[in-house]
């Protein structure tokens, strides 16, 4: 059950009618107890955020609850991955987005919340229809890590052609499939040139190369099954810096791995490039930080999520009900899954989406 603080003032707080249910529960959490008695008290100021910080502990604490709970590597890392910074983008409304083609289609909707929820995408395994070889899980990990079909190379060329647009956008010159290492045939999925500051210093040159990784994988769970960002970060590290980075010291170029996986959760190399581009984007328009970075990362996570829904959809469909995933289906094993009540609020905290359901 969510319970919403309502302040009248900054003196106050006006609880809602199921306040004994409110301050029951926070009790089994002594840090969110004394955020609520210092708040209710008046020590909060004016500015300090305190009813984020207070909704902020709260969420924390049952989410820390209900992870120490769970015994499997995969549903651990999985909750990781969801937690993350900007992986839930493509949950939020986007009253901002007035294209449909931007939009997911129910099928792609049920697969990324099955994805999300680690629930069976389908009822029996069958065999892949990217590259009839074979036989794929009721997960869809299989599905995820086929090469086949060149689906994957499709969601990466997407991912890059969208930041290079946004670079385009905020006038850093990029350049795509970018050959920037001399004497090597190797290139960069996007490459920014080198800039000068107003203050007159020089930002050396980037090259970014984009990767998609499953979190599922044998070295994905045991990397983030009790960290965050640990499996794309040592992807990032040990795969890509390996195999970039010198070269790029060598042409006086800042090498930027952004590595991402099936649930949105990026490294944190790839973080970092792409709010620099999401702020200079927007510059452009008069958009501060705060607004820019949120509305560039739910564009990207939106498209990497759906592209991932697209994929897993390909093997997800029965046989006999195989149709394109652009296209609104009806089917019973798409459907979204339905919890008891009393657990919806618990489940939503613990899954990272926004504390907004009352009862």
């Amino acid at each position: 059950m969510v319970v919403l603080l309502v302040p009248p003032s900054r003196r106050g707080v006006r609880l809602t009618r199921r306040s004994t249910v409110l301050f029951t529960t926070v009790t089994a959490f002594p840090s969110v107890h004394t955020a609520v008695q210092e708040y209710v008290r008046g020590v909060s100021t004016p500015g300090d955020h305190a009813q984020s910080e207070l909704s902020s502990s709260y969420e924390n604490a049952v989410f820390e609850q209900f992870f120490e709970s769970l015994t499997e590597p995969r549903d651990r890392a999985r909750l990781n991955s969801c937690r993350r910074q900007h992986a839930s983008g493509w949950l939020l409304p986007k009253p901002f987005e007035d294209r449909i083609d931007d939009w997911f289609s129910p099928a792609e909707f049920c697969i990324a919340v099955r994805l999300r929820l680690g629930l069976p995408l389908t009822d029996v395994p069958n065999l892949c229809r990217m590259c009839w070889k074979c036989p794929v899980d009721v997960e869809g990990d299989h599905s995820l890590l086929c090469l086949s079909g060149g689906y994957r190379n499709t969601l990466h060329n997407s991912l890059r052609d969208m930041v290079f647009r946004y670079a385009s956008m905020a006038n850093m010159s990029p350049k795509r499939e970018e050959v920037c290492f001399p004497g090597r045939s190797m290139r960069a999925d996007v490459y920014i040139p080198s800039t000068v500051k107003p203050s007159g210093e020089t930002i050396r040159p980037v090259c970014i190369d984009f990767a998609i990784t499953h979190y599922a994988t044998i070295k994905g769970l045991a990397a983030s099954a009790d960290d965050v960002a640990k499996n794309v970060n040592r992807y990032a590290e040990s795969v890509k810096r390996t195999k970039y980075s010198a070269q790029a010291e060598a042409a006086g170029i800042d090498f930027a791995p952004a590595v991402c996986d099936t649930l949105g959760c990026f490294c944190y190399a790839g973080l970092d490039i792409l709010r620099r581009i999401a702020m200079q984007w927007g510059r452009r328009f008069d958009l501060q930080p705060g607004r820019s970075i949120p509305i560039f990362m739910q564009r990207i996570n939106s498209l990497i999520i759906r592209g991932v829904a697209g994929i897993a959809l390909v093997n997800a469909v029965p046989d006999d009900d195989a149709i394109p995933s652009s296209r609104p289906v009806d089917l019973p094993l798409l459907q979204p899954p339905t919890l008891p009540e009393e657990d919806v609020a618990v489940h939503a905290i613990a899954e990272g989406w926004p504390l907004c359901t009352q009862r």
